[in-house]
């Protein structure tokens, strides 16, 4: 417990760092206001989504039969969510208009 604290304090501080050194260099480019915001949004948004954890990079370490286990696990559930639109997609391709169908696909 005390290790993964530490992990997560030391990527919170990296990613302190980080943001200040963005701050700089977007003040330093004189970047307008609403990109700035921009940019600040993406920050916040991609450290909620990971927590500082760069899941590529930690993935390319294992060998391809975990990755591909990890990855199973993590993308199956949206796999079977496609699945089942498509398969309601199909039994309604009769009913609906060509149009609407390659507006969906």
């Amino acid at each position: 417990m005390q290790t993964y604290l530490q992990s997560t304090t030391v990527r919170l501080e990296e990613w302190r760092i980080k943001r200040t050194d963005t701050e700089q260099w977007m003040r330093h480019r004189q970047l307008p206001p609403e990109l700035r915001l921009s940019v600040r949004k993406y920050d916040q948004y991609k450290w909620l989504a990971t927590r500082g954890v760069d899941e590529e990079s930690l993935l390319k370490g294992l060998p391809m039969d975990l990755r591909r286990d990890i990855k199973r696990h993590l993308c199956l559930d949206l796999v079977r969510r496609v699945s089942l639109l498509l398969a309601i997609l199909f039994l309604c391709s009769n009913q609906m208009d060509e149009r609407m169908l390659d507006a969906i696909l």
